[in-house]
């Protein structure tokens, strides 16, 4: 029996325990958090949740709204499942999402011990367990579709990894039911298959020189997981209304080709390494102005690729030259970020945290590599460079306290989203809301004029805008928007609606008539603008 599945079989009783102990202490906070952001839709605002739907929850989407194309049931059951043990507390939820974190950080230290001896796989799931990136999966209820799909990942990749102690079969089984089960909780999970592969490597399983006799030894489980996915992408196709989200990113939306988009969803990567290397800036939304729209190689799309084709070209010569540890770590990253990169398909967000829980892994593989090289170093060295490790991860662990506590509500996150970056229009819109709900009308119309300023290509945004400014009779500025809006969306019919309203209180009948016209070519039954009609009609005929 190895070196390794003897350390599995001691169990490390006390390691796990201390673990989950941090794991979940290190998130304490989050049970005096309220429900924030997508919790109010998802958790809150989906009867689904609320009554226990059994039947809707196995049978519709994710998002309730259309566009989205997500189709995540066993995460709509486990908050069911929450609010019936609850009753809706939101403290309930967030210790639920603490313990997933902590079981996710278990199956990370069993996993690196299929290559490390403890000290460095206890370390590497040290790092996973306070990792700042981390927050917005565990201290956002919703979060727990990556909390869900990131323990179940791991635990098919431990077990994958441990070849022995299960034998072949039933060892397969149960692969193949966690793979799709993590599906059903995220679809990030659909990369475990290319994952198994880079751990067979980096377990010398094969190389190069005998890649044929490896993939016949590995066709059954090949061909069981590609049987899997394929099964449960039916599924989801099936329930989730289309495979691919409709619904995209404010920056998406607004690229011109697929070209543009590419280059634009390459400015993606020296964010994401900033986050897994030094996490010191955490944002709840990196859209515009964070990331925008990229026309043409600049310095972003360029850092970008630079960054992207290093890790795949410095995975692929690490398993060239026999170093499939190496290649794991470097792999890892951009495999476990695909499905969410832009790069294959656009999807609703640009780059959300959350989405990292799963592909940080390879940081956590890396420090337990180093921890392991850095054995060959003088003792002083190793004590100096401990204590630095030990210092960064109390840092850690702090940020993730004055990080969790922005989580406490929408208003809350985005008013640290404001904080942290005053030019995103989406905090400033949110403030444009929070304005108007606490009675400051003028700070209210000011911040839609300046959320419009930083981003005016969402059209919720600009109905919105122009609703509000309508109501407070800025009829020159509602009139102005409205406009513009019309020109850019002449489908949407609200628009059409202000701005025939808006021009009869200026008494423009020209422009009424025109919005009118306008309108009822989308909708000829519009009862709204069918009354303006008759209305001008009479009008005119009276005269």
């Amino acid at each position: 029996m190895s070196h390794a599945l003897q350390r599995l079989r001691a169990n490390h009783f006390l390691e796990i325990a201390l673990l989950c102990a941090l794991a979940v202490g290190v998130y304490a906070l989050s049970l005096t958090l309220g429900f924030a952001y997508d919790d109010v839709v998802i958790v809150k605002g989906d009867v689904r949740v609320t009554q226990f739907q059994l039947a809707n929850i196995l049978t519709k989407p994710y998002w309730t709204t259309p566009g989205f194309a997500l189709y995540r049931p066993l995460v709509t059951l486990s908050f069911a499942v929450d609010w019936a043990v609850s009753g809706g507390n939101a403290a309930w939820f967030h210790a639920v999402n603490a313990l997933w974190h902590a079981l996710a950080t278990a199956m990370l230290f069993v996993f690196l011990l299929a290559w490390f001896r403890v000290r460095p796989a206890l370390l590497g799931a040290v790092l996973f367990a306070v990792h700042p990136v981390h927050v917005e999966a565990v201290a956002n209820v919703v979060g727990r579709a990556e909390l869900m799909a990131g323990t179940l990942f791991l635990a098919a990749a431990a077990l994958w990894a441990h070849q022995r102690p299960v034998a072949r079969w039933p060892r397969l089984a149960l692969v193949c039911a966690l793979f799709a089960l993590a599906i059903l909780c995220k679809e990030i999970a659909v990369t475990l298959p290319a994952i198994l592969v880079l751990i067979d490597a980096a377990r010398d399983r094969w190389n190069a020189a005998v890649l044929l006799r490896y993939l016949r030894e590995r066709a059954v489980e090949y061909i069981a997981l590609s049987v899997t996915l394929a099964a449960v992408l039916f599924l989801r196709s099936f329930y989730a209304g289309g495979a691919t989200p409709t619904q995209l990113d404010p920056v998406m939306e607004v690229t011109r080709n697929a070209g543009d988009r590419a280059l634009t969803a390459l400015q993606m990567w020296p964010h994401v390494m900033r986050l897994m290397l030094y996490p010191d800036q955490l944002l709840a939304d990196y859209g515009p102005r964070v990331l925008m729209p990229a026309d043409g190689w600049g310095q972003l799309p360029i850092l970008g690729a630079v960054i992207l084709g290093s890790l795949i070209a410095g995975g692929l010569l690490a398993w060239d030259r026999g170093k499939g540890l190496v290649a794991l770590v470097l792999l890892w990253l951009p495999i476990t970020l695909l499905p969410v990169a832009n790069l294959l398909f656009p999807i609703g967000v640009m780059l959300a945290e959350r989405t990292l829980y799963i592909p940080s892994i390879a940081v956590s593989i890396g420090l337990a590599w180093l921890a392991t090289e850095a054995g060959a170093l003088s003792l002083p060295i190793r004590r100096t460079l401990g204590f630095g490790l030990a210092a960064a991860l109390v840092l850690m662990a702090v940020r993730v306290q004055t990080r969790t506590l922005d989580w406490d509500s929408t208003d809350s996150i985005m008013m640290a989203q404001l904080r942290d970056r005053p030019d995103s229009f989406r905090a400033m819109w949110h403030a444009a809301r929070m304005s108007r709900r606490d009675g400051k009308p003028q700070i209210s119309a000011q911040q839609y004029q300046d959320a419009l300023q930083l981003w005016p290509y969402r059209q919720r945004l600009v109905v919105e805008a122009v609703a509000y400014l309508t109501y407070r009779r800025d009829l020159v500025g509602a009139q102005r928007i409205a406009r513009w809006g019309s020109q850019r969306w002449p489908a949407n019919i609200e628009l059409q609606r202000l701005l025939a309203a808006n021009a009869l209180d200026f008494g423009d009948t020209v422009s009424a008539r025109a919005a009118i016209a306008a309108g009822l070519k989308i909708s000829p039954s519009d009862s709204l603008l069918n009354r303006m009609s008759s209305a001008l009609e009479s009008k005119s005929s009276s005269r």
